[in-house]
């Protein structure tokens, strides 16, 4: 089971990061067709993934679940930590030489 969370926990962190690389790229105007076919492949390939792990009996699928379903909690209480800490302030700090 500790080993179907942590499977589960690392799918889902690579989610996540991919995830935040194609919105990144999507926002900046780059060229589309990095992540679209980010987004294309990357659903076969962890079907494929989920597939092979859970047909073969190597992982649990209850803790595939939950390993995958921390990522939401955690997600929330960081956007919760955040807002009650308040935004980080920026200090303009210029350094001027006179000469």
């Amino acid at each position: 089971m500790k080993m179907s969370f942590l499977v589960g926990a690392a799918i889902g962190l690579m989610n996540v990061s991919i995830l935040y690389f194609t919105w990144k790229r999507v926002l900046a105007k780059k060229s589309l067709v990095l992540p679209v076919s980010v987004i294309v492949f990357k659903y076969p390939i962890l079907a494929a993934i989920f597939y092979v792990l859970i047909s073969r009996h190597i992982i649990n699928l209850a803790g595939l679940l939950i390993g995958l379903g921390a990522f939401m909690p955690a997600i929330l209480l960081a956007s919760f930590f955040q807002q009650v800490r308040g935004p980080k302030k920026k200090t303009n700090v210029s350094l001027k030489i006179d000469a």
